[in-house]
């Protein structure tokens, strides 16, 4: 009862607000607006998580316990940046969103190139030290996805991003020393995201296995075994999956799962096919989104992880609605 509780306020609660706002017709999604609420968060998100760097005491300010008593905060490498975000798979997971922000108010033209550059290093340099290499990984594939759809700037962006990267890699002494990274774990950790075995052995992996082992009869194949069976907060009675589409087949079996692709799948097809339906800006954002919320879902369950989860459904509820003709 617990367990389904819990995967119905993060899960399905989510996803019928969703739904309800597809069906209502007088919803009328203003992307604009609401951006701009994650662009201000965003500022303050990058900004906490810059001070943090060099005082690392500004955690327990705000969350009245030492940084090294909190989980997760560390790695042999040294200290992960975690920022408001209570864990730094979440923060590297927002730096990503907050590129994608960026970039709209960008081509918006609500903010200057120059601040649209200086944000994006900022936010790179953020993401780079939580140490997250799913993080790392979607965040320079959007970067370089984006520049290249914009051809804006592509050279002197990409520039500057390969300049972070290697300055972060090799560790300036005055950077390392703020923040007591190992060098030589940090190379390593780097180097091992071009191996097959870091995946391959994942505890990801391994996760997803036992879960999926648990669906061994046909009823909870095709049904799966109900909402919050995958919930990462519990000690016992669920599983650890770490993958939203791996969690949607175990929780709601074959045809949640199907269900769950077709819908995301038909995001894409609107937003491809049915472009005079909103704004260049709106589609764009969604794109990027959808491209950043799929691949960050193959390492994490994205499908109940605030604020993620609901962003998903507010910014895709807003692709199907259609008034004058424009979603704004």
């Amino acid at each position: 009862l617990t367990l389904w509780v819990d995967g119905a306020r993060y899960q399905l609660g989510y996803m019928l607000i969703g739904l309800g706002l597809i069906l209502s017709r007088r919803f009328n999604f203003h992307y604009g607006k609401f951006i701009q609420i994650i662009f201000v968060q965003s500022i303050i998100i990058i900004c906490i998580a810059w001070i943090e760097f060099f005082h690392v005491e500004i955690i327990e300010v705000m969350y009245g316990i030492a940084k090294s008593e909190m989980k997760n905060t560390t790695l042999a490498i040294g200290s992960r940046l975690i920022s408001v975000m209570g864990n730094p798979i979440n923060l590297g997971a927002f730096t990503c969103l907050s590129l994608i922000v960026f970039q709209f108010m960008y081509s918006a033209k609500r903010v200057s190139r120059i601040t649209y550059y200086l944000l994006i290093v900022a936010s790179a340099f953020v993401c780079f030290f939580t140490f997250s290499r799913l993080a790392m990984m979607v965040y320079f594939f959007l970067f370089i996805f984006i520049s290249i759809r914009n051809k804006d700037w592509f050279v002197v962006a990409f520039a500057c991003l390969i300049v972070l990267f290697v300055a972060s890699t090799l560790s300036v002494s005055d950077l390392a020393t703020a923040s007591n990274i190992n060098t030589e774990h940090l190379i390593n950790r780097v180097a091992g995201m071009l191996e097959g075995r870091t995946y391959s052995e994942n505890i990801r992996v391994i996760h997803w296995a036992a879960a999926i082992n648990a669906l061994d009869n046909l009823v909870y194949f095709l049904w799966g075994l109900g909402f919050g069976v995958s919930n990462p907060s519990m000690d016992t009675g669920g599983f650890i999956v770490e993958n939203a589409f791996v969690s949607v087949l175990v929780e709601t079996g074959f045809f949640g799962l199907f269900i769950y692709l077709s819908y995301i799948l038909l995001c894409m097809m609107n937003l491809t096919f049915r472009k005079k339906t909103m704004g260049r800006e709106a589609r764009q954002f969604c794109i990027f989104f959808l491209i950043f919320f799929v691949i960050l879902s193959v390492g994490n369950d994205f499908n109940r992880n605030l604020p993620f989860v609901l962003y998903f459904w507010l910014f895709t509820a807003g692709i199907f609605v259609q008034k004058n003709g424009v979603t704004k």
